[in-house]
């Protein structure tokens, strides 16, 4: 994964990319966002090459159970 580098405050956000995890073989950066009745996210994960994008018109799912679930099939985990 890229170094991320910036002056002032720390924050694990940037360009609107969320930072998650402190593993390098687990951490992932992801986007999501969504309005009344529908959901997305963006998960890239880099060490594996492997990226899923989730689109729903539903709140009612965990969408990390889902994003996590597809990168396992993908990567083979």
């Amino acid at each position: 994964m890229r170094t991320m580098t910036a002056t002032g405050l720390k924050f694990q956000v940037g360009m609107g990319w969320f930072r998650r995890g402190r593993n390098p073989d687990t951490s992932y950066v992801e986007h999501l966002g969504g309005c009344a009745g529908f959901w997305t996210v963006m998960r890239l994960h880099p060490e594996q090459q492997a990226g899923v994008v989730i689109m729903g018109n539903s709140t009612s799912y965990d969408h990390d159970v889902v994003a996590r679930s597809a990168i396992e099939k993908l990567v083979g985990s």
